[in-house]
C-alpha cells in the first residue's frame, strides 16, 4: 500500500516538471531583458556623472585672446574663387596670403592674415599647419623689429626639433627655423647660441634638404654666419662670408632685390667698422641704389611692400647738423630729404620733421604717419630688446601756440631750425653766402594739417600756358604736374597718406608733440610713400633751463 501511493507521487510529479520547467524560462525571458537594461542605464548614468564632474581642458592663453580678438574673418561667398572642401581649408588659404605678403614685405597687411588664419585654425580641429603658421608669425616680429618676442617663440619651436650630430632633423622647416633663430640670438647678442645654430642651418642646406629655396635661404646665412664671425673679431673669414653670401644673393636677390640689399647694408656695416670707410661707402650706394628702386613717394605699404632707410653713421646718405642741444638728422635719398630733431620742452618732446623735393621737377609726396619709440634695451648688455611706441599728445588739448613759442625761443639762433619754422614762398632766413640747407619755400604747421598756400604767378610769365592746367587736362599726363596750391586733386588717394605737390626745394614742415622720455634712447620713425625713415636719438637727462 506504501509502495503504491509513493509510485503515485512520483508519476504526478515527473508530470508536474515540464510544467515547472516551462513556467521557469518563462519568467526568465521576461525579466532578463528588463535587467539588462535597467544595468545599461546605470552605467550610462554613472558614465554621464563622471564625465559632468570632469573638468574640461584647458585652452591656452593664447588661444582664448585669439579667440576673443576683434579680427573680422569674412567667409568667402560661393561666386568666390576660395571654395571650403574641408574643414580648416580656410585658414590654410589665410596663411599662405600672409606667407605671399610676408614675402613682399607687406608687414601690416601679413599680420592681418596671419591673425585671421590663427583664429580660424583655433576653430577648427585640422591644424596641420600651426607650427608653420607659428614659424611665419615669428619671422614676422623679426621684420617688424620685435626681436625679444621673436626669441621667444622662435625658441619654442626649436625645442621640437631633434638635430643629431649629423645634421638630420625631423622637421621640414627646420634648417629656416634655426637659421630665422639665430637671426634672433645674433640682434640679442646671444653669439655663441647663433654660431652652433646657423652651422646647423648651413649643414641642412647644403644638403638640398626638400622644399627650401637654395639658394636665397643659403645666402642669408652665409651672411648671417659672416656677422657672427665678425664679432668674434675673425674678420679674415668673415669677409669670405660675405663674399659667398653675395654671390648667392645676386642668383636670386629676392622681391625687388631687397634681400640683396639688406645683405649689402650688413655688409657695408662691417667694412665701416673695420676701417675699410672707402669699400663701405660704396656697398652703402650699392645697397641705397636698390632700395631707391624700389621706393614710391605715392602708393602705401600695403601696396608694394616696405621700404626702410635707417640713419647711421658712416652711410653717404646720413648726415647731421651736429648741435649739443638739438642735432638735426636728415637722411637724403631718391630726391627726398627727411629731417627730424627733437626739442625738449620740460614734460613734452616737441618733434620738428621736414621733408623737402631736391628733384628739379614738381612731384606729389604721400605723407605718412609718424611714430615715436622708446628703445627698450638689456640693462646689463644695453642689447635692444624692442621698441615701445610713446603715445602722442593731442595738440588741440594743449596751449599749442605757448609750445611753438618755447621752440622758437630755444632754437632761434640756429639758422637750419629757425629756416623750418617760417611759411614762406621765397628763400628764407639766411643770407645767399650763409646755409643753404632749406632754401626754398615753407610751409610750417602741425603735421599733415597744413592750410592750402596761394601762389603768385609772376608777370613776365602770365603770358605763357597756365601753370595749373586748368583746360589742359589729360589723364596720361604725368601724376603731379598741377598746382597744389589751386588744384586739390593731385592723382593719388592711398589710404593713410596726404598727397602733397611740391615744387623743386620746396618743404614741407610740422611738428607734433608726446610726452618726454627723460634720458631715454629713442627712434622717430617718418613714413613717405612706402618707405620709413628711422632715426635714432638720444633724449636729455637734465632739462633746458
Amino acid at each position: 500500500m506504501v509502495r503504491q501511493r509513493a509510485r503515485q507521487i512520483a508519476v504526478k510529479n515527473a508530470q508536474r516538471a515540464p510544467i515547472a520547467l516551462w513556467l521557469r524560462q518563462s519568467v526568465y525571458a521576461l525579466l532578463l531583458p528588463s535587467l539588462l537594461s535597467l544595468l545599461a542605464c546605470g552605467q550610462t548614468a554613472a558614465r554621464a556623472e563622471g564625465e559632468q564632474s570632469q573638468p574640461e581642458s584647458p585652452k591656452s592663453a593664447r588661444e582664448e585672446s585669439t579667440l576673443n580678438s576683434d579680427v573680422v574673418v569674412e567667409k568667402p561667398t560661393p561666386g568666390t574663387n576660395l571654395n571650403i572642401e574641408k574643414e580648416g581649408d580656410y585658414s590654410q588659404k589665410l596663411y599662405l596670403e600672409g606667407e605671399k605678403a610676408l614675402s613682399e614685405r607687406r608687414y601690416e597687411t601679413a599680420e592681418a592674415y596671419f591673425k585671421a588664419s590663427l583664429k580660424e585654425l583655433y576653430r577648427s580641429t585640422n591644424r596641420l599647419h600651426l607650427q608653420d603658421l607659428e614659424l611665419s608669425m615669428a619671422r614676422l616680429d623679426l621684420a617688424m623689429q620685435r626681436n625679444d618676442q621673436a626669441y621667444r617663440a622662435l625658441t619654442k619651436l626649436a625645442h621640437g626639433i631633434k638635430v643629431d650630430q649629423h645634421g638630420n632633423v625631423n622637421k621640414s622647416k627646420g634648417a629656416l627655423l634655426l637659421s630665422e633663430l639665430a637671426e634672433a640670438e645674433l640682434r640679442l647678442s646671444r653669439f655663441d647660441e647663433a654660431d652652433k645654430h646657423i652651422r646647423q642651418a648651413m649643414r641642412l642646406m647644403q644638403k638640398g634638404y626638400q622644399g627650401l629655396p637654395a639658394l636665397k635661404e643659403r645666402g642669408i646665412a652665409e651672411g648671417r654666419l659672416a656677422r657672427v664671425l665678425s664679432h668674434r673679431g675673425l674678420n679674415q673669414d668673415a669677409k669670405e662670408h660675405f663674399q659667398a653670401a653675395v654671390d648667392l644673393l645676386e642668383q636670386e636677390p629676392g622681391y625687388k632685390q631687397l634681400d640683396l640689399a639688406d645683405l649689402l647694408r650688413q655688409e657695408a656695416l662691417f667694412y665701416r667698422d673695420i676701417g675699410a670707410r672707402k669699400t663701405a661707402a660704396q656697398i652703402f650706394e650699392r645697397a641705397c641704389a636698390i632700395k631707391a628702386s624700389a621706393s614710391n613717394s605715392q602708393k602705401t605699404r600695403s601696396l608694394t611692400g616696405e621700404i626702410d632707410y635707417v640713419w647711421e653713421p658712416g652711410s653717404p646718405h646720413s648726415h647731421e647738423i651736429i648741435d649739443q642741444d638739438f642735432p638735426l638728422r636728415y637722411i637724403e635719398v631718391n630726391n627726398t630729404r627727411v629731417a627730424v630733431t627733437v626739442i625738449d620742452l620740460w614734460e613734452l618732446a616737441g618733434l620738428l620733421i621736414c621733408v623737402t623735393n631736391t628733384d628739379e621737377h614738381r612731384h606729389v609726396f604721400g605723407l605718412g604717419e609718424v611714430k615715436f619709440y622708446k628703445v627698450v634695451k638689456d640693462p646689463g648688455s644695453g642689447v635692444v630688446r624692442s621698441y615701445e611706441q610713446i603715445p602722442q599728445v593731442d595738440h588741440s588739448r594743449i596751449d599749442r601756440i605757448r609750445r611753438e613759442r618755447n621752440i622758437w625761443d630755444l632754437t632761434q639762433n640756429r639758422p637750419w631750425l629757425a629756416n623750418i619754422q617760417k611759411t614762406r614762398n621765397f628763400r628764407g632766413l639766411v643770407p645767399p653766402n650763409g646755409h643753404d640747407l632749406f632754401r626754398g619755400p615753407n610751409v610750417f604747421g602741425v603735421w599733415g594739417e597744413w592750410p592750402g598756400i596761394s601762389h603768385v604767378v609772376p608777370t613776365r610769365v602770365a603770358i605763357l600756358p597756365s601753370r595749373e592746367n586748368v583746360f589742359y587736362v589729360d589723364e596720361a599726363e604725368e601724376e603731379g604736374s598741377r598746382e597744389s596750391g589751386l588744384i586739390r586733386s593731385e592723382g593719388i588717394r592711398q589710404m593713410g597718406l596726404l598727397p602733397i605737390s611740391m615744387e623743386p626745394l620746396e618743404s614741407r614742415t610740422g611738428e607734433l608733440f608726446y610726452l618726454y622720455p627723460r634720458n631715454e634712447d629713442v627712434e622717430v620713425r617718418v613714413t613717405v610713400g612706402n618707405t620709413t625713415y628711422s632715426f635714432p636719438f638720444r633724449c636729455r637727462k637734465r632739462r633746458i633751463n
